[in-house]
């Protein structure tokens, strides 16, 4: 199967509980079939989010202001124009392999964080992807994200 690096992970980002800020870490671990130990609805019902850190540059620079990426809620930054282009495929990532599965939506609350950013990432399409672990295991900041498809 050929493998073509697709970005890499600049970092990595959990959310412990509701109402809780993201936590930053250097290191995560997928759950087969679900999300990353540590996140918020860590079973396996739950998916990880990936986001490009052009599309991020892009959506703060559009708002004219300064956000930490962690404010989308995503949970892994990546060094990549774009992510779109790999729903329905499987990568990489570190020890883990993820089934990329959807385009994000954005959170509605992060209207609360700033008006209008809700409304511009979905718009613009630069809310990131979805996926779940088919094959758990740890990935780390600097890790290359492998398309495998």
């Amino acid at each position: 199967m050929p493998e073509t690096q697709v970005g890499r992970v600049l970092a990595i980002a959990l959310k412990p509980g509701p109402r809780e800020p993201m936590k930053s870490v250097q290191r995560a671990t997928a759950i087969e079939g679900g999300g990353l130990e540590g996140d918020i609805g860590d079973g396996a019902k739950s998916c990880i989010h990936l986001l490009a850190s052009r599309h991020w540059q892009e959506t703060v620079r559009s708002l004219g202001t300064v956000l930490l990426w962690q404010t989308s809620f995503a949970n892994v930054l990546v060094e990549a124009d774009t992510l779109a282009n790999l729903v329905g495929k499987t990568v990489r990532l570190g020890g883990a392999t993820l089934q990329v599965t959807s385009v994000a939506h954005p959170h509605p609350g992060l209207d609360e964080i700033r008006p209008g950013l809700c409304q511009i990432l979905r718009d613009s399409g630069r809310a990131g992807v979805l996926g779940h672990a088919v094959r758990g295991g740890l990935f780390s900041v600097g890790d290359a994200l492998i398309s495998q498809a």
